[in-house]
């Protein structure tokens, strides 16, 4: 089971507008264009899957009352390096389990959708980066290759 509170960098409990801002927190501060040459996907996962639980006020209300078990305070709150994780802990609710197995399902999907979709915008922008200077680099190689010529005579 996983601590989404200290995923999203939260303490237990938080309202529902602590919870969203603090998705949207994460959620840029993991964001690959903010994260160039690492891999956040599973961080990504993490944040949605998290948030998935959270912003479900049902969902929330079951992982509640198991949370208490799984992440009991007596110890060191988890670092970011353990990814909040109680490997020991499985929900007594079967409902709970489910939640977060389709929760995690879903988070995955998501991330997969976005990170497709931010390679293809890259990809367009850069065609269209090409397309719009193609005109000027051709000029600039001509007025060179005509400058060159030019000294030379």
């Amino acid at each position: 089971m996983k601590d989404y509170y200290a995923i999203l960098g939260i303490l237990f409990p938080s309202t529902a507008e602590e919870i969203n801002l603090a998705y949207r927190q994460m959620a840029k501060k993991w964001h690959p264009d903010l994260n160039p040459g690492q891999d956040v996907t599973e961080k990504m996962k993490d944040i949605n899957e998290a948030a998935e639980i959270l912003r479900d006020s049902i969902k929330k209300q079951r992982y509640d009352a198991e949370y208490a078990f799984a992440f009991r305070k007596d110890f060191d709150t988890p670092t970011e390096e353990t990814r909040y994780e109680n490997k020991y802990y499985e929900p007594k609710d079967e409902t709970l389990r489910n939640d977060i197995n389709t929760a995690r399902k879903n988070a995955e999907e998501y991330v997969k959708e976005f990170m497709s979709a931010l390679r293809s915008s890259g990809k367009n922008a850069a065609k269209g980066a090409w397309e719009e200077m193609k005109p000027w680099i051709i000029v600039a190689i001509v007025f060179g290759l005509l400058t060159t010529i030019c000294t030379r005579i």
